[in-house]
């Protein structure tokens, strides 16, 4: 539920009870009346969740000057909400008075993953799934950041369960919501660099079938419900539709970085990840077998990739405090984790190159920066050039004398190496879509990213100047990370359907896309060997699984070795 000023969605002459038994029958059309949002009318004889109704009620504002918690981050999301337990609500999910049970403190993903089947529809197409929980997440975050004064018992309460703010049942959460709401976890939207208020509501014009985007000018900075699903059905990415929708917002955090991170080794004889209790792991190969998982050191961030060097003897990635760490192998065993140099901001990707020795992050003032070694010890960080946007992945390639990454304005920028300094950044052609994966090759001569349209695009030198984008085949994922081998001629990402997918080059054009075996989950990681001829993902299941070719075909996938985080 949203808050919007004098709205109220519902169906015109007929009484609550009435309009459930008429949506039973056939779809209902919704007639905005001066009052509060509403829920997504049914389509099609389709109940829509929680209620057809909302109750009214005016605008929402923060308690001057209060909170309840202490929380007030704009880039990494509470741990926890407060929330206001009923043990009665009505047939449209208001709360009954005097039925309080008291104030319970929730995991906050947890929140979300139950509130999101209660306020969209879950049949809906995935991006509008996405979008909803975009906003639901936001919504309840700005109130945890901005206590609107409610206590019960004593005990202050950001949020109620009901539709005051948004309908929250325990347990009601389903896989497809919760796919949406994990593909989503690590992007935040902001508003002039603060959490905001993502009011939303049932549509923007009284019409289900409207089109996207249209009703903003009567219901400004409102994302439509049913407008979003038409969005997707015609195409957009849930980054897309959010756009549309709340003008000016920015989307930053990790959405181009993997919840579930993996790394694979040039050899494909190693895969890093993080477990489910944040320790960073590994599976390697073992007399021709698959062996582990097994600890290699530490723990990581929520929201903190693991990177293997080449040869799989160095592993990188950000600790909770946010510091760059390192584990490392010698005399035949990992050793650390310990830090390298500077911290990483929230949402921060990692590269390195393919010896190990020297490590991109973006640092807490936004800037591109690297650690290296000299003489046998870690240097930095020291600024690259160019500030990545919140979104943006990073890749290195193999010599460690090229980065590209995207800038803000959703460029696809590259800082590189002359004379032993950094120079750069400078665009090398076109527009990455919020969210979009990147990748390059061992020689860093191509770079591979989802355009504005939702292709994935190349660009790449010809006579020493960057040429492109031009289309390679397929749309990945919104959350889907890309994989190019050394060679440059074949790539990976996550395709719309959750397959792992593959573009390849013959007779020097690229092919494709073809799948290449197995359905990768909600922000799983992505990552082949120099040859290509191995990929390893997270399953639906969350087991880290991997493809591979024999006698020239993909076979697989088959598990690597325990459940990723």
């Amino acid at each position: 539920m949203s808050v919007i000023r004098g709205l109220r969605l519902t169906l015109t002459g007929v009484t609550a009870m009435a309009a459930l038994s008429f949506a039973m029958a056939g779809p209902a059309v919704a007639s905005p009346l001066p009052n509060k949002t509403g829920q997504p009318q049914p389509a099609s004889g389709q109940l829509a969740p929680s209620a057809l109704l909302s109750t009214p009620r005016g605008a929402q504002a923060p308690a001057a000057n209060s909170n309840c918690g202490g929380y007030s981050s704009d880039s990494t999301p509470p741990s926890t909400i407060r929330v206001l337990r009923y043990a009665q609500h009505t047939s449209v999910g208001a709360p009954v008075p005097g039925t309080e049970i008291g104030v319970v403190n929730v995991p906050f993903q947890e929140y979300v993953k139950d509130v999101l089947p209660s306020e969209w529809v879950t049949s809906w197409q995935t991006a509008s799934l996405q979008a909803g929980a975009m906003s639901v997440k936001t919504y309840a975050w700005y109130w945890v950041n901005h206590w609107r004064g409610g206590s019960y018992g004593g005990s202050c309460y950001n949020v109620d369960d009901s539709i005051n703010y948004q309908r929250y049942i325990p347990g009601s959460s389903t896989s497809v919501t919760n796919s949406a709401v994990q593909s989503t976890w690590n992007s935040v939207m902001t508003r002039n660099g603060s959490v905001f208020q993502a009011s939303y509501q049932a549509t923007l014009t009284g019409n289900p079938s409207e089109a996207c985007g249209t009703g903003l000018s009567r219901y400004p900075n409102t994302l439509s419900q049913w407008g979003s699903q038409n969005c997707a059905v015609a195409g957009h990415s849930w980054q897309s539709i959010l756009g549309a929708y709340y003008p000016g917002l920015s989307i930053g955090g990790s959405s181009g970085a993997a919840t579930s991170p993996v790394s694979m080794d040039a050899g494909a004889t190693h895969v890093a990840f993080v477990d489910g209790n944040g320790n960073v792991a590994n599976d390697w190969v073992s007399n021709g077998a698959w062996q582990g998982p097994s600890g290699i050191g530490g723990k990581a961030r929520a929201d903190s990739p693991v990177v293997l060097n080449a040869n799989a003897d160095h592993a990188f990635f950000i600790d909770a405090d946010g510091n760059v760490m390192n584990d490392w192998v010698s005399n035949g065993a990992w050793q650390g984790p310990s830090a390298i140099g500077g911290k990483a901001r929230p949402g921060s990707p990692i590269a390195t190159n393919a010896a190990g020795t020297m490590v991109a992050f973006v640092d807490t003032n936004g800037n591109l920066v690297n650690d290296w070694v000299s003489n046998g010890a870690w240097q930095g960080p020291s600024g690259m050039g160019g500030q990545p946007r919140g979104d943006s992945p990073l890749a290195f390639n193999a010599a460690g004398d090229h980065i590209f990454f995207i800038d803000g304005n959703g460029s696809v920028a590259n800082d590189w190496v002359s004379n032993g300094a950094w120079q750069g950044p400078s665009g090398v052609g076109g527009k990455a879509r919020a969210g979009s994966g990147l990748a390059t090759d061992a020689s860093g001569t191509h770079v591979a990213f989802v355009d504005t349209n939702g292709n994935l695009v190349n660009d790449w030198v010809s006579n020493g100047a960057w040429q492109g984008p031009s289309g390679m085949g397929g749309q990945p994922r919104g959350d889907s990370p890309l994989a190019f081998n050394a060679a440059g001629d074949h790539i990976f990402f996550i395709d719309g359907d959750g397959s792992v997918a593959n573009d390849w080059v013959s007779n020097g054009a690229w092919q494709g896309p073809s799948g290449v075996g197995g359905k990768a989950r909600a922000g799983s990681g992505l990552a082949t060997d120099a040859s290509g001829t191995h990929v390893a993902f997270v399953d639906t299941n969350g087991s880290l699984a991997n493809d591979w070719v024999s006698n020239g075909a993909w076979q697989g996938p088959s598990g690597l070795g325990g459940t990723s985080r």
